[in-house]
């Protein structure tokens, strides 16, 4: 039904001309738009970002709402359009506070930094009061990356090394974010984001399992 109704609207005379005009877009050169309202701006969007992605190797839009009610329903709209893995959400809608000022975000921040750096295709949703918050340079924000996978061998000591350096708090038991708590090859960590703690079970320098 989706595709059916894009379709309809895509091929429109309207945005055919819309897509003539995205030969190679730049931000000297600004397209201006007038009456797109509601739902209509996520197709304008669609469109614009797959005409990108078929001349670039790497397509990388930022739409800015006007707030943050605006945005989710914007990436709502996208995500039915160009599937959940195009879309990136950049809020403030924070869950919680941590020491780390560079750490104090949601995982949808975290996740859209990563692609930004990483330089993924896709488009990134937000609004202004989102973009009034600082952030570290990319080449900060990789380095504070860790990726941890099953059967993954990563050096035990170096990644409790890790932790600390990146903010966290060696205790006995872990009790809030920010905390990690090791028992022979056990290590317990609750991340600046999300709800719940991540056990890791080493053997070695091997991760077993993660919980």
């Amino acid at each position: 039904m989706i595709e059916k109704l894009k379709r309809g609207i895509l091929y429109t005379e309207t945005f055919k001309e819309l897509q003539s005009r995205l030969h190679s877009p730049r931000a000297e050169e600004p397209l201006v738009l007038h009456g797109v309202a509601g739902s209509l701006m996520a197709f304008v969007v669609a469109a614009v970002y797959e005409k990108v992605s078929e001349k670039k190797s790497v397509a990388q839009l930022v739409l800015l709402a006007s707030d943050v009610e605006r945005a989710a329903t914007l990436r709502d709209d996208l995500e039915l359009l160009l599937g959940s893995n195009a879309i990136r959400y950049f809020s403030n809608d924070l869950t919680h506070h941590s020491s780390p000022v560079s750490s104090a975000v949601s995982i949808s921040q975290i996740e859209t930094l990563r692609a930004l750096a990483r330089k993924e295709n896709g488009v990134v949703v937000t609004h202004p009061a989102a973009l009034l918050e600082k952030l570290p340079p990319p080449e900060s924000f990789n380095k504070s990356v860790i990726e941890i996978e099953v059967n993954r061998e990563i050096p035990f000591e170096g990644f409790l090394s890790n932790l600390t350096g990146l903010g966290f708090e060696k205790k006995d038991f872990v009790e809030g974010y920010g905390d990690f708590a090791v028992r022979g090859g056990i290590v317990d960590v609750f991340p600046f984001v999300g709800e719940n703690p991540i056990r890791l079970e080493f053997w070695g320098n091997t991760v077993e399992s993660i919980r």
